[in-house]
């Protein structure tokens, strides 16, 4: 009786639910793709990170697991993040500052007196005052913990930065910055009737730049210049307030960075960073450890900033994004990120299981990443070629589910015959770098090169190739490639002497081609066509255009506003999308004349980022700092002007329902099954296979949404698993 309660009492919570799942997911790296500027651990279990797009996290465990916090402000570069203790922090925002007393689960903001400063870091001098300090020589104080500013000092001069602002008591203070200019100078300064006056202090010649200052007493001070001297990092250090200086070389720089932040406990144990390195003292920098992190992660972490909050604690994060800790003074370290935070060059998917994405590497080398699991986990797959060496890669394309095609920069290609786990190199007889391959179907495979203008053919498995180029030999392929089937051809021109782009097609295989008239010389976006005739492409000028006549006559499609669309792909004759670097996506059904919005919001991808859709409904992204990301839309909640191509099925389509094991299809066809929880996510998804019933016993117990999507478009059903 209970259990058969508690099924009802489900079905009546759940009755009254419109089910949505539309949105972006991340599925790599983690916790973020975005680049980090600041971060703060006031204990050695509780931190916080912030960085692009005003992204805000919060780990209570040491950095093991991170959540996002809603920050008020969006959009914003956050460049420092400073809590007090556990629970009281602040965030500065250009002209104001943003503050909580909950870790993070709310915020307010206070104004601060700035005319034309932009504040954008804070520092402590006791639990109620505080400094607030940036551009243009701006610094500001507030002493009813960051409730209410007073402009306290705006430098004489313009153009200056302040870096750090550490006052030993209420009366002396230094400021550490530098002038921005074409030829920079430093700035430090100090105050002796608490922020008043100030008055510049002489510093060694060599110094560009003060970075730093870390205050032991009034007249006991550290600094650091953040450029290198004879490729050693120096700290100068003084004892009378800055009248003398005795510098401590730390250790090699290992770059062209000198220290860039510091941090003493005492007067005589701290730490000093550089992009690469760690140095610390137990002596009052009589002596220093160098800790070159590369010896420890095998890699160059970019480091620009650190927390530590004790003697052998250190947290630190770059733009990469990179996120590091040592728990033991900087003797070994973990590395908080988990999956790859390269530059992902391109995605593609040949179904909503089977992926393949490419790393990019610092040194013009790359890798090959494949997914079998809908992109939850990503694996490297093994590039077999004569130098040992994988270049960087630019699209793939598969025949089939195991036979493949993949470009890179050399003049070789590369083919798969597992689906992707395996890559041979595969020769052409060409000597330019291929850029884009298209394979309509097994017999015929197309490829481009990328800048001689050359585009190759083979019909025999690519044992024999031909040159079926343009004619535009001397000008600047583009990233628009695609064949259709084994005649019709599409191929992007920018022609410099010219100064405009060129649409080609061929419709005999590539022995002739035409020009098409699209109407415009503006820049080609994106192109996508369903078949020979029924494409889509977006233009520079917030346009989307359509054709049906294989490009013969082009139509401008409907917006429900103009936009700049970095994506379109046209599935069918009737179906397409289009897609504003995953801000907005709009979904047509009436051919393209006329395109309705069914997601906006601002995902915070980084500039360069690619898009690859499957079907209108299933996508993902891929790009700086290892991004990759996920879209599902089940149910839009939007009628489309002709009709909902996403609809709950008006009578069960699975039994029994609640279950606890198996589920069974009523003899319904589909082409792609998939389950998704309730936050969205895919957690099951299978092509049809001839197999009706459907094992669920792998799923947690909870509510589900099983979606098919076939010839009708893509119905959905409610799921109780038991």
């Amino acid at each position: 009786m209970k259990k058969s309660a508690l099924i009802c009492l489900i079905w009546i919570i759940i009755t009254g639910i419109t089910t949505q799942a539309q949105n972006w997911t991340r599925q790599n790296p983690s916790p973020t793709f975005q680049h980090l500027f600041g971060i703060s651990f006031p204990s050695a279990d509780t931190g916080y990170i912030c960085g692009e797009n005003s992204m805000v996290l919060r780990t209570f465990d040491g950095g093991t697991t991170w959540e996002e916090l809603n920050f008020p402000f969006k959009g914003r570069q956050l460049q420092d993040i400073n809590f007090i203790d556990n629970h009281r922090g602040y965030v500065p925002v250009g002209w104001a500052v943003c503050y909580t007393t909950d870790a993070g689960e709310t915020w307010s903001h206070s104004t601060v007196p700035h005319g034309n400063a932009s504040y954008y870091k804070t520092s402590f001098l006791d639990d109620s005052t505080m400094f607030v300090f940036g551009y243009d020589g701006s610094l500001a104080k507030s002493s009813d913990q960051g409730i209410s500013w007073e402009l306290l000092y705006q430098a004489p001069g313009e153009g200056e930065k302040f870096n750090n602002v550490q006052f030993a008591n209420h009366l002396t203070g230094y400021i550490a910055g530098e002038t921005i200019s074409i030829y920079r100078t430093p700035v430090f300064r100090r105050t002796n009737d608490g922020g008043i006056t100030w008055e510049d202090i002489a510093l060694p010649p060599e110094i560009k730049m003060v970075a730093d200052v870390s205050v032991i007493s009034a007249e006991e001070i550290w600094i650091g210049a953040r450029n290198y001297v004879g490729g050693k990092s120096r700290l100068y250090h003084s004892i009378d307030g800055g009248l003398t200086w005795d510098i401590k070389i730390a250790g090699n720089s290992n770059g062209d960075q000198g220290i860039i932040k510091m941090k003493f406990f005492n007067a005589l144990e701290g730490f000093a960073l550089n992009w690469m390195n760690l140095y610390k003292t137990v002596d009052g920098g009589e002596s220093w450890t160098a800790h070159y992190l590369y010896e420890h992660i095998n890699f160059d972490p970019m480091l620009n900033n650190f927390s530590c909050p004790n003697q052998n604690t250190v947290y630190f994060c770059s733009y990469h994004p990179y996120l590091l800790k040592t728990s033991d003074g900087g003797d070994s370290y973990q590395n908080l990120m988990t999956g790859s935070t390269d530059y992902l060059l391109n995605i593609y998917f040949r179904d909503s299981i089977h992926g393949i994405t490419f790393r990019d590497y610092p040194a013009a080398t790359g890798a090959v990443l494949y997914t079998e699991n809908g992109g939850e986990t990503w694996q490297e797959a093994t590039v077999h070629n004569n130098s040992g060496t994988v270049y960087l890669l630019n699209d793939v394309a598969f025949t089939d589910d195991m036979n493949g095609w993949m470009t890179a920069q050399r003049p070789t290609l590369f083919r798969t015959y597992d689906g992707g786990i395996n890559w041979h190199e595969f020769p052409t007889n060409f000597q330019n770098f291929f850029l884009k391959i298209s394979t309509p179907d097994p017999d015929h495979i197309f490829a481009c090169t990328a800048y001689s203008g050359i585009v190759v053919k083979s019909t025999d498995d690519g044992n024999t190739w031909q040159d079926i180029s343009t004619g535009y030999a001397a000008s600047e392929t583009m990233d628009h490639f695609m064949f259709t089937d084994s005649l019709t051809g599409y191929i992007v021109y920018y022609i410099p002497a010219e100064k405009k782009y060129k649409l080609l097609k061929t419709s005999n295989g590539g022995a002739s081609w035409q020009e098409v008239n699209y109407g415009s010389s503006r820049k080609i976006l994106s192109l996508s066509f369903a078949n020979n005739l029924s494409g889509l492409m977006s233009l520079s000028n917030n346009t989307v255009l359509v054709t049906h006549d294989g490009g013969a006559t082009w139509t401008q499609s409907h917006l429900p506003k103009p936009d700049y669309i970095t994506y379109v792909k046209m599935f069918s004759p009737t179906t397409g999308m289009a897609n504003r670097n995953g801000d907005v996506i709009m979904v047509t059904h009436d051919g393209g004349l006329n395109f309705y919005n069914v997601f906006t919001g601002s995902t915070g991808f980084p500039v360069l980022n690619h898009s690859f859709f499957v079907n209108e409904n299933l996508g993902w992204a891929c790009g700086q700092g290892g991004m990759i990301m996920r879209y599902d839309c089940l149910d839009t909640g939007i009628s489309p002007p002709t009709g909902n191509p996403v609809s709950t099925a008006k009578s069960d389509f699975f039994f029994p329902n609640p279950s606890n094991d198996r589920i069974h299809l009523r003899n319904v066809s589909f082409d792609q099954l998939s389950i998704i929880n309730q936050q969205g996510k895919v957690v099951y998804s299978t092509q049809n296979e001839g197999n009706n019933e459907i094992d669920i016993s792998g799923l947690t117990c909870g509510i589900y949404v099983v979606s098919i999507l076939n010839k009708t478009g893509r119905h959905q059903q409610k799921l109780v698993k038991l």
